[in-house]
């Protein structure tokens, strides 16, 4: 076997292994502000994650800068439509509580805001930033060992 198809195979199987895909949580809104709820769960996308707030883009006229919104996270992408707001003891979802503080048009009919949380469960919200975290680090260390 030559070098470079042996370089070809350790790719190969590395690139077969499940931690190399794409890692999501999808989201539903309510804004208390405005008593409104969002389920469209498809047309948010979560931008970014911090120690204590969220970077999501949504649609427009949803919410405003200073709104207060309730957020649930989902661990596993809903099988069925979605009707109302979980509660927070509902398995395979998280609840966040937070403010609007900054809000961006994100092209023609988005916006993108970030979300500073004001009651959260910490150790909830760790798990799913670590989780990211993590998939980036075994991503990035992959990405090395092929420069070599």
């Amino acid at each position: 076997m030559s070098k470079n198809t042996a370089i070809k195979t350790i790719l190969s199987d590395a690139l077969k292994e499940n931690k190399y895909q794409e890692l999501s949580h999808d989201l539903i809104l309510r804004n208390d502000t405005s008593g409104t709820s969002y389920f469209e769960y498809k047309n948010i996308k979560i931008n970014e994650l911090r120690d204590d707030s969220i970077c999501i883009s949504l649609p427009k006229n949803i919410c405003q800068k200073g709104h207060n919104l309730t957020l649930v996270i989902f661990e596993v992408t809903p099988t069925q439509k979605i009707s109302k707001l979980p509660t927070p003891e509902d398995k395979g979802s998280i609840t966040v509580l937070g403010k609007v503080i900054d809000l961006f048009e994100n092209g023609k009919n988005k916006v993108l805001i970030e979300i500073k949380f004001t009651q959260y469960k910490i150790d909830e919200w760790q798990r799913i930033v670590e989780s990211y975290t993590g998939k980036q680090s075994s991503i990035s260390s992959f990405i090395e060992e092929v420069k070599k």
